[in-house]
Parts: structure tokens; C-alpha cells; sequence
């Protein structure tokens, strides 16, 4: 989603611009049935009541409170005294905690606070009148907006606060927008068909002998311009998607530098921080507004951009559409339709990114798209050459490297069965370490790379030929900062006793030995240090 600029600009707010953008925002939470909750102070429980006057609003809004002193806000939302000594009741620490207290006993999916100086008295030189901070939680994410409404020509204390509630719903009208849509879009006409001509056909009078040998004919002219129809289209297909993926990169690498970038700790992102869009993203989301990033494995075939379609039918619609929304038998490399990754309004991240990120793409025979994802599984030494995936989204660059590659059978039903495109989070640090180490078990090759609870992790998915509802699927995790994104990735091993899927043992022999001994996630501090002194020895032997 493009970054669409923020602006301070005084703007005329009447009250019919009002309550319709609170009715559009009000049928949005409706239609995808997400509920809200607000905690007001200087608003006065303006916001709470322009929802509650749209027909049909109790069915999404759960509490609205009006926590005007700072006794109500500490004993009702849990605010620490301390934040009111130390940065006063208008700050952005204090429309946080709000928020977070508000979440917490509404349950609510968006939580919204509000905080400020509304006039006409009770503004510093730091905070003069208009000074208002809007909190915003949605899961887990939590941010805080500054409405720098001081610059208003009319900074009476009505109108400050109607601004207040207008910038609020425009901000939860975009953030909505961008958030799944529960309702299918309907199914993708298909539009494909071939049409054979006939240019030769029986004449009255032939004989016997002479008809018959003008349907062999026939039948064999057919059958040929049949057969020589797909094989060209099949070729004519895989060099118009060999050229459109060269273009793109073209696209994408000529307004934006690709290399190795430092990666960010999520855990610790400025509160301040204000996303701005890339330049690449800018030129893809020209061509096409689903753009959502780009993925590249150095020095491989695979770079490409990244789509996504928010609706139900996301999947299934780029699986068959190029970037361009043209048929297309390789279709696009797409983001699950449920996956949150860097949605940003009005500069500010909106939603907490999914713990799973799952891409998709085809196998293709020429290896483009992933075509050539395999090569983990089928090259010697491939992994070492090619541990890192880099990920950009449409405003940041992250790095990803990889601690697992294996297949599983996309209809399991026994109990080999691995869900991972359904494990999108996480609920907590058990259900975490069961995912991961799920992955690892199934893994054709062990290596030294520490899985941690918290880490954000990327999964890859392609069909694959060992059997028909084969998937072969590649899993990384985020590198941590100041982390070496190697670390760990050299030490490979054969994985002797693999889980594999039950359909398998239909084609192979073998067993699983689920008593074997199995050295699983978490690894502890002990056997990373061991792990690195190994690597230094192994090192110094060479030298």
C-alpha cells in the first residue's frame, strides 16, 4: 500500500463531512466485523458518540469511556502515576498506556485513546493549544499519533476538537481498508480456450479409399496442429514471463539499490519512526497497486516482485495472474491474503507483521518463478552457497536465513499432516517451539542456526513433482540486529531419520524413528558457544 503523505494543512470540517466519513468507517468495521473500543479526555466522548449515532454501530462498538482526570485514567486503564509526573497527562507515553489499558479490558480489535490540550487554557510553549496524541491498537500493535492541530486558524476549543475526531477517522478509514477483507470477491471467469480450424475436408463423389485417407489425414492434421498449439503456447508463455521478470527486476533495481541491508530489530522500532516508501516500490506500484514488496536469494534465478490480494480470493486469483493481472499459466509470486507485512498509513506501521510470512510461487520448468527453489533439495552444497533471503517491503529491507528445507503433502490428512500456511502467529512460546521444530524434523539437512521464540520467520511454498500433492517448502527467520547473517549457516549435516509424509512410504521405503535423538529448539547457551568454538578450531586447522 502506498504511503500517502502527512499532512498538517488546515481543512474545512463541516458536519456533514464529518458523519459521513464516520458512517463510511463505521459500515467498514461492519462489513468485516472488527470491533472498537475508545478511552477519551480531551475529546470528551465526541468520538464514541459520532459511532454510536450510525444505525447498527452496536454490533461492532464494545465501551467507550470518558477518562478525563488523571485519577480515572490510572485507577480505570491502569496508567502509572509515574507517566503523569514525569511527561503529564498530554503526552505520547500516557496516550500509550491508555491504549494498552483500554485493550486490555475491552478486548476490543482496535482500541483507540485520546489525550490533549483542547483549549482555550492549559498550553505551554512545548504543548501550546491543540496539542493532541491519539493512541492506536490493533492486536499487537500499539502506536501513538501527534495531531499537531495548534496550526488550525480557528483554535476555539469546538473546533479542535471536531479536527481532532475528523483526523481520527480518516486515519481508522485507511487503517481498516487496509486490513483482510472476510467477504470473497467472487470467482475468476476463466477465459482460456482453443479453437482448431479445419481446412480440409471430404468431397462428395471421393471414394471409399479417398475418404478414408482424407480423415486419417484430417484426424492426423488435428491431432498435430493440437499438439504443436500447447507446445508453442507453453514456450510463448515461459519467455513472456521470462521477459516480464527481467523487466521488473530492471524496474525494481534501477530505483533501488539491492544489497545487503541492516537488518532492524523489530522489537526495538523508534517510536518516532515514520515509514517512507521506497523508491522501487513506488515504480512497481505503478504497475500494480497489490505490490507489497520484493524477494531476491542472492546469485539464484529467484527475484521477483511480491503481491498480495487482501481478499479471500487472493490466492487463488494470483496463482494464474501475472503482476499485470493478465493470465498467465506462472502467475506471480503472493503473500497469503491473510499476512500483515509493514501496512502503513500516513507514515506510521499500522499492524504488528504476521510471525509467519508465507510466499507462494510456481515450479516452473524454464526456473523462473521458483522453479529453481528445489535446488536446495537436489544440488550438493547449495545451501551453504545460497543461506540468506532478502525481503523488501514496499518501506523497509529485512534479511532472512534460512534454518529448514523439506516437503510435506498439501492434502495430509494422517498424522504426518504440517499446516504451516494455516500457522500465520503464534499464541504463545510452546506453540512456537512445536512449529519450528516440526519444520526441523521434516528437514532434509541440519545446520547451526538458532531458532528463538519472537523471531519473525519466512516460509517459501512450491509444488513439486515427487508426487502430485507434494510441496516443497523452504523456512527462514529474521536476522536479529548486529547479528552475522551467516552465523550458524555453514555447518551442514544430512538428517539421517527425516518425518516425511505417509503418502510417501506409499512410493519409498524408509521409516521415522520418532525416538532417535533430536536436538531441538531452543538451542541453549552452552551449545551455541560449543557450535562457535568448533567453527573458530575448524578455522584455525585450515590456516
Amino acid at each position: 500500500m502506498e504511503k500517502e503523505k502527512n499532512s498538517e494543512k488546515p481543512e474545512k470540517v463541516t458536519k456533514e463531512k464529518l458523519d459521513n466519513l464516520v458512517s463510511d468507517v463505521v459500515q467498514l468495521l461492519l462489513k468485516k466485523k472488527i470491533t472498537i473500543a475508545t478511552a477519551e479526555s480531551c475529546t470528551g466522548g465526541l468520538i464514541s458518540e459520532l459511532i454510536t449515532s450510525v444505525p447498527g454501530a452496536s454490533k461492532i462498538f464494545e465501551i467507550g469511556v470518558c477518562t478525563y482526570s488523571n485519577k480515572i485514567k490510572h485507577e480505570y486503564l491502569g496508567v502509572p502515576k509515574a507517566l503523569f509526573k514525569e511527561y503529564g497527562a498530554v503526552s505520547r507515553q500516557v496516550a500509550l498506556a491508555m491504549v494498552a489499558g483500554l485493550q486490555e479490558r475491552s478486548g476490543a480489535d482496535i482500541c483507540i485513546s485520546v489525550t490533549g490540550t483542547a483549549g482555550p487554557g492549559g498550553g505551554t510553549p512545548e504543548k501550546p493549544v491543540g496539542t493532541v496524541y491519539v493512541g492506536i491498537s490493533s492486536g499487537r500493535k500499539r502506536i501513538v499519533k501527534l495531531l499537531k492541530l495548534w496550526q488550525l486558524e480557528d483554535k476555539s476549543r469546538d473546533n479542535i476538537r471536531i479536527n481532532a475526531a475528523y483526523r481520527i477517522f480518516v486515519f481508522l478509514k485507511k487503517m481498516v481498508s487496509a486490513m483482510p477483507d472476510d467477504l470473497p470477491d467472487g470467482d475468476v471467469p476463466d477465459s482460456k480456450g482453443t479453437q482448431v480450424a479445419k481446412n480440409l475436408l471430404p468431397w462428395k463423389g471421393d471414394s471409399r479409399s479417398q475418404m478414408l485417407r482424407k480423415l486419417t489425414f484430417l484426424g492426423s492434421a488435428v491431432a498435430f496442429t493440437i499438439c504443436l498449439f500447447f507446445v508453442v503456447d507453453y514456450y510463448w508463455g515461459n519467455y513472456k514471463n521470462q521477459k516480464l521478470g527481467e523487466n521488473l527486476q530492471q524496474l525494481y533495481s534501477q530505483a533501488e539499490d539491492i544489497k545487503l541491508p541492516q537488518t532492524p530489530d523489530a522489537a526495538e522500532e523508534p517510536t518516532e519512526k515514520v515509514w517512507e516508501l521506497k523508491d522501487g516500490a513506488r515504480a512497481l506500484l505503478e504497475r500494480n497497486e497489490d505490490t507489497v514488496g520484493y524477494i531476491s536469494i542472492p546469485d539464484t534465478d529467484i527475484s521477483y516482485p511480491v503481491v498480495q490480494r487482501r481478499q479471500e480470493d487472493g490466492n487463488d486469483f494470483y496463482i494464474e495472474h501475472n503482476i499485470d493481472k493478465e493470465k498467465a499459466d506462472a502467475g506471480s509470486i503472493f503473500l497469503d491474503w491473510r499476512n500483515n507485512f509493514d501496512y502503513v498509513v500516513d507514515g506510521t506501521r499500522v499492524f504488528e507483521n504476521s510471525g509467519n510470512l508465507v510466499i507462494y510461487g510456481h515450479e516452473m520448468k524454464d526456473r523462473s518463478m521458483f522453479g529453481s527453489l528445489s535446488d536446495y533439495m537436489d544440488v550438493d552444497g547449495y545451501y551453504s552457497a545460497h543461506p540468506l533471503i532478502m525481503l523488501s517491503s514496499n518501506y523497509e529491507d529485512y534479511v532472512y536465513k534460512i534454518f529448514a528445507y523439506f516437503m510435506v503433502d498439501a492434502e495430509d490428512q494422517t498424522e504426518t499432516r504440517y499446516d504451516y500456511w494455516n500457522k500465520l502467529d503464534f499464541t504463545d512460546e510452546k506453540d512456537f517451539y512445536d512449529f519450528v521444530n516440526g519444520a526441523k524434523k521434516r528437514a532434509f539437512t541440519f545446520n547451526d542456526v538458532d531458532v528463538r521464540y519472537g523471531d519473525q520467520l519466512l516460509t517459501l511454498q512450491t509444488c513439486h513433482s515427487m508426487f502430485s500433492t507434494a510441496r516443497f517448502v523452504v523456512m527462514a527467520r529474521l536476522v536479529r540486529k548486529d547479528e552475522d547473517p551467516y552465523e550458524g549457516t555453514q555447518n551442514v549435516t544430512e538428517n539421517d531419520n527425516i518425518l516425511r509424509p505417509s503418502i510417501y512410504y506409499e512410493w519409498y521405503s524408509g521409516e521415522y524413528d520418532p525416538d532417535a535423538d533430536f536436538r531441538s529448539y531452543p538451542y541453549d547457551s552452552s551449545e551455541s558457544s560449543e557450535s562457535s568454538k568448533d567453527d573458530e578450531d575448524e578455522d584455525e586447522d585450515d590456516e
